[in-house]
C-alpha cells in the first residue's frame, strides 16, 4: 500500500476515534450554583374543595409541601382555554397568553393548508412565537436542565441539557404497549388515527400445553407461549437466548433486548408520513431494555400483556451522552408516565393495579433523577414536567368517586370513595416526595416553584359531532370510509373547533365569506344547540363565531369558524361510531380537562413559590392565571423581564 494512502487512512482513523471520544464522554465543566427548580406536575388539580392540597399539607399529610408553604407565598392558579397541556405549558414557560405565543390546541390548523393535516403540531418548540424561558435563562448566561417538559424539542436552544422534551417529533420514543388478541381498540378509534400503536393485536395457535402467539414490534419479535394446562395460566418466552416465566400479574425484571427504530421521531396524528423506503434508511439499532407483566391470561387461550420500554436512550437527551450518565447514576428503566394517551389500561379490572405499578415506577424515575440532577451540579435552573398525575385524574378508576358532580358519584359506595381517595392521596404524597427531594439537595439560596398546567374534572359521556354532522349530511365518507374532504362541508377537529366551508372543505382550507358560508353556519348553530341529554342538559356551555375568539385570549387565525367549550361530564370527540344517530356515549374514562372554560370548578392548580425575598406562609388573596407565573419567578432572581413577556407581577408576595 502507498504510505501516503496510509498516512491518511491512520490520520482518518484518529480523527474518526476522537470525534468518537468527544461525544461518548462528556466535558466536565465548573459546577454552578442552583437558582430556581420549578416543578410542574402534569394535571395536579388544586381547590378548596375535593383537592384542598393545602389542607392536606397543614395537616402533615404533604410534610414537604407544607415546609414549602410555610416558607413562601402560595394560592390557585387558572388555567387558558382550551384548559390543556400544550396551550397551558406554553404558556407557563413564555409568560404570556394564547394569541400571543399561538398555541392554541395540540394539533392546530391554518389558513392556507389542507385540513386533512396538521399544519402545526403545538407540542414542538418551534410551534411557540415568543421565546420560552430557556432562551431567557441562556441570554443570562443561565444553564437550564429540562426533564420532560412537553414544547421543549427538538431542542431550540444551546447552553443547557434536554432529557426526553415529550412529544415534540424528536429523537427515538418507545410508548409502552398493550398486547391481546382481543378488546375495544380492534377497529379505527378515532377519526384519523395514524401513528404509534398503542395496543397491538396477535392471534394465538394451539401448541402442546396450550397456546403461542407472536409479538413483533421494531424489527424484534418474542413468541409468547400461554400455558394454560395445570394449576393456573402462565407466560413463557426466550429473550436474547434467556427463558422466562411470569405468571399473571407478576413483573419481570428489565431484560436487555435489541431492536431498529426509525430515527423520525413521533408520528403525529394527521401529518404527512414517510415512506417505507424513507422509514426503513432511517432505523437505527438500539439496544435497550423491556419490562413485561402478563395482565390476564386464561385456559382459552385468551391474554393482555403489557410491555414496557425504558424510555431512556442516547436519541431522546441532548447532550446524547448524558443518558449513559443518567442510566449509570439511575438504578432501572425510565418509566416516565403510567398508561398513554389515549389511555389503554381502561378495560379491565387488572388494569387499575397496572396503572398503579407504572405510575409508583414513574414517580420512582423522577424523585431520583431529581436528586442527581441537582447533584450533578451543572444545573442554573431545573424545570422538571412528570404526566402521571393527569393520567390518574383522567383515568378510568378515580375521579368518578372523588367529585360530586359525576354520575357515577351517588351511586358509589363508601369505600369505593374512601380507596379512591386514598389512592389518589398518594399520588400528591409522590409528588410531595419529589419536592423533599429538591428542598433536601438544593442550595440555600435556591429558589422552588410548585405548579401545574391544569385541573381534571369528571367525565360522564363522550359527544360524537360529527356524527351529527354525518346525519346531517354534511359529513361524507368515502367508498374506504374516509373523510370525503371535498364534498364535506362541516367537521369537528381535536379539541374545541368545527370547520364550516359551503362548497366543501377539501384542498387549502381557507375562510369563507359569502352568504352561503354565514346561511350555513347560523343552520350548524342552531343544529349545535338542540343537542340534549334525556334529561334536557346541553353539552356545550358556550359556542363562539370565529370573530369572538378573542374574548378567550386566541388568535382568529388559529382557530375553527365556531369555536366550542363542553359543559362538566361531557367531552367532545372526532370519533365516528358506525351508528350515527348516536351523539352522546358513556365514557370509559371518569376525568377530562379539554375544551373547558378557564373558571370551571376544578380546573385550579397550586402555585407555590419559596425563597429569597418572597413572603412566607402568605396566602395570596385571589387565583392568578398561569401567564402570571413566569414573570414572578423572573422577577424573584432579579433578571429582566422582556417585552415578550406579559406577565402581572404580584408585588404583594414580595418582601419589602
Amino acid at each position: 500500500m502507498n504510505k501516503k494512502i496510509f498516512f491518511l487512512i491512520v490520520l482518518c482513523l484518529i480523527q474518526i476515534s476522537i470525534f468518537y471520544e468527544s461525544n461518548k464522554t462528556k466535558v466536565k465543566i465548573e459546577r454552578r450554583p442552583l437558582k430556581a427548580y420549578w416543578f410542574i406536575p402534569d394535571g395536579l388539580r388544586a381547590d378548596d374543595n375535593e383537592f384542598n392540597v393545602f389542607k392536606w399539607a397543614k395537616e402533615g399529610k404533604l410534610p414537604n409541601i407544607k415546609i414549602l408553604m410555610e416558607n413562601g407565598s402560595y394560592g390557585l392558579s387558572e388555567p387558558f382555554f382550551p384548559s390543556h397541556t400544550p396551550t397551558n405549558f406554553a404558556t407557563l414557560l413564555t409568560g404570556t397568553t394564547p394569541d400571543k405565543h399561538k398555541v392554541t390546541d395540540g394539533p392546530i390548523r391554518l389558513q392556507g393548508y389542507p385540513l386533512k393535516y396538521v399544519t402545526k403540531p403545538g407540542f414542538r418548540s418551534s410551534s411557540k412565537n415568543v421565546p420560552s424561558i430557556w432562551h431567557i435563562l441562556q441570554k443570562e448566561n443561565l444553564f437550564s436542565t429540562l426533564i420532560s417538559v412537553p414544547g421543549s424539542t427538538p431542542p431550540d436552544f444551546d447552553y443547557g441539557q434536554v432529557i426526553r422534551g415529550r412529544w415534540g417529533g424528536w429523537g427515538i420514543d418507545l410508548p409502552a404497549v398493550v398486547f391481546t388478541n382481543k378488546g375495544q381498540f380492534k377497529k379505527k378509534n378515532r377519526l384519523f388515527y395514524e401513528g404509534t400503536e398503542l395496543t397491538k393485536y396477535g392471534e394465538t395457535k394451539e401448541s402442546t400445553d396450550g397456546f403461542t402467539t407472536k409479538f413483533v414490534k421494531w424489527d424484534h419479535e418474542i413468541m409468547f407461549h400461554i400455558i394454560s394446562k395445570g394449576d393456573k395460566p402462565s407466560l413463557k418466552f426466550k429473550i436474547e437466548e434467556n427463558e422466562y416465566q411470569l405468571n399473571v400479574m407478576e413483573w419481570s425484571d428489565w431484560i436487555p433486548v435489541t431492536i431498529k427504530k426509525p430515527l423520525k421521531g413521533i408520528d403525529f396524528e394527521n401529518t404527512p408520513k414517510v415512506s417505507k423506503v424513507e422509514s426503513d434508511l432511517s432505523k437505527v439499532t438500539l439496544k435497550t431494555r423491556m419490562k413485561i407483566i402478563p395482565i390476564t391470561l386464561n385456559r382459552r387461550g385468551d391474554y393482555r400483556i403489557r410491555i414496557l420500554y425504558d424510555l431512556l436512550n442516547e436519541y431522546a437527551v441532548r447532550p446524547f451522552s448524558l443518558a449513559n450518565e443518567l442510566k449509570k447514576n439511575i438504578p432501572g428503566g425510565m418509566v416516565d408516565f403510567s398508561d398513554n394517551y389515549p389511555p389503554q389500561l381502561i378495560l379491565e379490572e387488572n388494569d387499575k393495579k397496572v396503572f398503579l405499578d407504572e405510575m409508583n415506577m414513574s414517580f420512582d424515575w423522577h424523585n431520583k433523577a431529581a436528586e442527581y440532577l441537582i447533584k450533578q451540579g451543572e444545573s442554573n435552573f431545573i424545570v422538571h414536567n412528570i404526566y402521571s398525575p393527569n393520567q390518574m385524574l383522567t383515568s378510568r378508576w378515580w375521579m368518578k368517586y372523588m367529585d360530586p358532580r359525576s354520575s357515577s358519584f351517588e351511586q358509589a359506595t363508601k369505600s369505593d370513595k374512601e380507596i379512591a381517595k386514598e389512592e389518589v392521596l398518594n399520588m400528591y404524597k409522590r409528588v410531595d416526595e419529589i419536592i423533599g427531594t429538591i428542598l433536601n439537595n438544593k442550595n440555600e439560596e435556591s429558589l422552588i416553584v410548585l405548579s401545574s398546567d391544569h385541573g381534571v374534572v369528571p367525565l360522564n359521556y363522550n359527544v360524537h359531532l360529527n356524527n351529527l354532522f354525518k346525519k346531517k349530511g354534511w359529513l361524507k365518507l368515502d367508498k374506504n370510509g374516509e373523510i370525503d374532504w371535498p364534498r364535506t362541508k362541516v367537521i369537528f377537529l381535536k379539541t374545541a373547533h368545527v370547520y364550516i366551508h359551503p362548497e366543501g372543505l377539501g384542498g387549502n382550507y381557507t375562510r369563507s365569506s359569502s352568504p352561503d358560508y354565514f346561511k350555513l353556519r347560523d343552520e350548524v348553530i342552531l343544529l349545535l344547540s338542540q343537542i340534549k341529554t334525556s334529561k334536557g342538559a346541553s353539552p356545550i356551555s358556550k359556542l363562539l363565531k370565529y370573530e369572538k375568539v378573542k374574548s378567550l385570549h386566541l388568535a382568529e387565525s388559529q382557530v375553527g369558524d365556531l369555536v366550542l367549550s363542553n359543559t362538566v361530564g361531557f367531552g367532545f370527540t372526532e370519533i365516528l361510531t358506525p351508528n350515527s344517530d348516536v351523539i352522546i356515549t358513556n365514557s370509559k374514562r371518569s376525568g377530562y380537562k379539554q375544551a373547558l372554560l378557564p373558571k370551571t370548578a376544578g380546573l385550579t392548580t397550586p402555585f407555590i413559590i419559596s425563597g429569597k425575598n418572597i413572603k412566607k406562609d402568605y396566602r395570596i388573596k385571589k387565583n392568578i392565571d398561569n401567564s402570571t407565573q413566569l414573570g414572578i419567578i423572573l422577577k424573584s432572581l432579579n433578571i429582566n423581564i422582556p417585552s415578550s413577556v406579559t406577565s402581572e407581577i404580584l408585588f404583594d408576595i414580595f418582601e419589602k
